[in-house]
């Protein structure tokens, strides 16, 4: 056996050992037990649940942004029809986003786990640019043509921008993410 790896072995049992000295006595010192050690494994199914309920939610904010927005609006009598489809669409996007953090933060911080809305809301709004520029690259400013083929492309193309807020989301929340 060489010396690195008889070193590395006996750093690691002196590791254990230290831990395992160290953590009745910090759960004497506390009154409770010690949290775990590190940051929390990444669970598939937690990251698929953020990942459906962050994509779903930030549908739902959207609408519900939409439609708050319009009512509002009708109730201004001298509102132009076009600057309440705007804000409209602008509190509608606002509401996906936040909807979308929203949704991946909860799921996040189920059972012993927690991390930060702030996180989540940032990688919101990195899977958003991230989206437009998929969405300019692809398209630029040209009007798609009809037919069948690029109606599948577009729509696969949809899918996976309406995906990517979420996925930013959960990426943020993820690398905030620390037990309770």
């Amino acid at each position: 056996m060489s010396s690195h790896v008889l070193r590395d072995r006996v750093l690691a049992v002196a590791t254990a050992v230290a831990v395992c000295c160290a953590a009745p006595a910090a759960a004497q010192v506390s009154g409770g037990t010690p949290p775990p050690p590190g940051r929390p494994d990444l669970e598939p199914a937690r990251i698929a649940g953020e990942l459906v309920v962050g994509a779903y939610a930030g549908i739902g904010g959207y609408f519900a942004g939409r439609f708050l927005a319009d009512e509002a609006f009708r109730l201004i009598p001298t509102a132009h029809e076009r600057t309440r489809e705007d804000a409209a669409f602008v509190v509608g996007v606002l509401g996906a986003g936040f909807a979308t953090a929203a949704g991946v933060t909860a799921i996040g911080n189920v059972g012993d786990q927690t991390g930060s809305f702030q996180a989540s809301l940032i990688g919101t709004g990195a899977g958003v640019l991230a989206g437009v520029f998929i969405n300019q690259l692809i398209y630029g400013h040209a009007r798609l043509p009809r037919g069948r083929e690029s109606s599948r492309i577009r729509w696969l193309e949809a899918s996976l921008e309406a995906l990517l807020p979420s996925i930013g989301a959960t990426i943020g929340f993820n690398s905030s993410r620390r037990f309770k």
